[in-house]
């Protein structure tokens, strides 16, 4: 969960060539699928055949970059990335793979638009590998807290069309989850899913959503007081690793900004929570 682990909102990466297309991911959320196994046949290539199926299982993220790269166009990169999000090859090995190889690229200084791609890929890839297995309430509180600004409602309130949409839509999702009892639409930074199925033995529960989201907001005071590192408390970073591309005492400041401003992010999402669900 990413602020459920501390980091900060504004730090997903935008696309500078094609952009993934936004999709929901398969199986049921907080749930893992279990392994196949089969006989492997057609070694040596991707997608292979386990037991007659196509499969992904065990390809890393720099393999598959390079596969969308031999796609003759947009469409095809799209079709073959729609493709990979719904099939056994997103797990957790592969996420990490994805963090080194976006790691990498920045150690190597590869052009600014290669490591652009590398990050919208990584990022949309590891969005829907934690909807395929965060708890409801932990992915919908993600979605919610990255769909919205901080000072939004006070925005609003001053004539602030844009915030005063964001307001809307975050209300508007709190009703069809929690008051329609219909599965969540909001997906974060891509906004909403194409296809928004969700099981029905995993629709949000209230009560378990407000006390993550409490649990959340005490958890980043804790660590804004104590001035932790946000590289080390949110992705397990070393110190050896954050220091290549950060002044230690830095990245200290600008974490504890950071797990204030989710804190202050989360408060507000209460807020707005108290006042569509429960004022009236």
């Amino acid at each position: 969960s990413l602020f459920s682990r501390g980091i900060s909102p504004g730090t997903m990466w935008s696309a500078a060539a094609v952009r993934a297309p936004a999709v929901s991911a398969p199986g049921r959320r907080g749930r893992s699928n279990p392994a196949r196994t089969s006989v492997v046949v057609r070694l040596g290539k991707w997608p292979k055949v386990i037991g007659g199926v196509r499969s992904w299982r065990g390809i890393k993220f720099d393999e598959f970059s390079f596969e969308v790269k031999k796609c003759g166009d947009g469409q095809a990169a799209e079709e073959l990335m729609r493709e990979f999000l719904e099939s056994d090859g997103l797990d957790h090995d592969f996420c990490q793979s994805a963090f080194d190889t976006v790691h990498l690229a920045y150690k190597q200084r590869r052009p600014p638009e290669e490591i652009a791609l590398l990050q919208d890929m990584a990022t949309t890839f590891m969005r829907a590998h934690r909807q395929k297995t965060q708890l409801p309430e932990e992915f919908l509180a993600d979605a919610l807290l990255m769909s919205f600004q901080t000072k939004d409602a006070e925005a609003a309130s001053s004539g602030d069309a844009d915030a005063a949409r964001r307001i809307a839509q975050i209300r508007a999702e709190l009703r069809r989850v929690f008051v329609d009892g219909k599965p969540p639409e909001m997906t974060g930074i891509m906004g909403y899913a194409s296809d928004p199925t969700v099981a029905t033995a995993n629709q949000v529960d209230l009560s378990k959503f407000l006390t993550h989201l409490e649990k959340c907001k005490a958890r980043a005071r804790e660590d804004a007081k104590w001035g932790r590192s946000m590289a080390a408390v949110a992705i397990d970073a070393n110190e050896m690793a954050v220091q290549e591309f950060e002044d230690p005492m830095e990245e200290l400041a600008k974490s504890k900004r950071a797990f204030t401003e989710t804190a202050d992010r989360i408060k507000a999402l209460q807020e707005i929570i108290k006042d569509e669900l429960f004022a009236r």
